[in-house]
């Protein structure tokens, strides 16, 4: 049996170390696209919090753009453990996707679709 919870991972209701491992796939990548820092921040915070082993972020973001979040908030929250970074190649397509998604702003893929046809 599984169970699910709602929740603002930046505030989670659970315990200290509630969890071996804490494990995120796009929730930093979609708030380091906006403006407020301090929720990747309180993200990072809340994610070692709760987890007794390790966190585990999984980015489209290279270690170039995402690394300094990382040693920069883990420092700010008292956390100096090994940070490791790995590469994994994506598929060609899933590479343009992501570029596209970039270049976009905010803009839907759909949207960029539509347009492209009526070239």
């Amino acid at each position: 049996m599984q169970d699910f919870a709602a929740l603002d991972a930046t505030r989670m209701n659970f315990r200290d170390n509630s969890f071996d491992f804490c494990i995120d796939k796009g929730t930093f990548d979609a708030l380091a696209c906006g403006e407020n820092r301090n929720m990747l921040k309180d993200l990072l915070q809340e994610m070692t919090r709760v987890s007794s082993t390790a966190t585990i972020l999984i980015s489209s973001g290279t270690p170039e753009r995402r690394q300094h979040y990382f040693n920069e908030f883990l420092i700010d929250v008292g956390l100096t453990e090994k940070i490791d970074s790995f590469k994994v190649e994506t598929s060609k397509v899933a590479q343009l996707i992501n570029i596209l998604r970039t270049e976009l702003k905010g803009k839907p893929l759909s949207e960029s679709v539509k347009s492209a046809e009526g070239i």
